[in-house]
């Protein structure tokens, strides 16, 4: 992994990790990822692609915690109603 890389992908995992903690759950935060890809792209070339984005993903809620509460949280409510909240209209 490249320094420059390395310090993008830091850079991005304190500005999200900033997003989650202002009130931005995993629902939202990982669209949000998704969409900063083309940026990243155009300050690094073609082979910054969703799978390095994902990797930030990754390391985000490994620092967070937050995937595995958001899992079972989102488990608890489809077992609860069941239905996936997050695809019902």
């Amino acid at each position: 992994m490249s320094l420059g890389y390395q310090a993008s992908c830091n850079y991005w995992l304190a500005s999200c990790y900033f997003l989650t903690c202002e009130g931005l759950n995993t629902n939202h935060i990982t669209p949000l990822l998704i969409i900063m890809v083309n940026p990243m792209q155009e300050n690094h070339g073609p082979d910054f692609t969703l799978d390095k984005t994902l990797y930030i993903v990754s390391l985000l809620y490994k620092k967070t915690g937050r995937l595995n509460q958001a899992i079972r949280s989102r488990h608890s409510r489809t077992a609860d109603t069941g239905t996936d909240p997050d695809t019902t209209e």
